[in-house]
């Protein structure tokens, strides 16, 4: 599990970066703060065998990313860009990749 700080005016511009070195051998989640401010915003696309689906973050509650080597992505090569926004949230951008035929949302909270 991966926790995210809160976003201050100090972090505003904090970049991370996260490439899947390995396949996923369970769920792995990026967790920010729950509250106004440091919520997901912007769209992680799920590429699997046979699909490819993209999905985005509401805004306004998802503060949970998660890869499970399957339907939300997260074997080996995925990559999860996320940028804090100061009084926006965090920014997401990037592709993830999976085993299902149909890709599912990896954001929720």
């Amino acid at each position: 599990a991966i926790v995210l700080p809160e976003i201050t005016a100090a972090l505003d511009g904090l970049e991370y970066k996260f490439i899947m070195a390995n396949d996923a051998g369970g769920s792995i989640t990026i967790t920010a703060t729950d509250q106004a401010g440091d919520y997901y915003q912007g769209t992680l696309a799920v590429h699997s065998v046979d699909a490819d689906d993209g999905f985005a973050a509401n805004g306004s509650s998802n503060n949970i990313i998660t890869m499970n080597a399957t339907t939300t992505g997260g074997l080996l090569g995925s990559e999860v860009n996320i940028r804090a926004m100061w009084k926006v949230g965090w920014i997401v951008w990037g592709n993830v990749l999976g085993t299902d035929a149909t890709g599912a949302t990896p954001f929720s909270g």
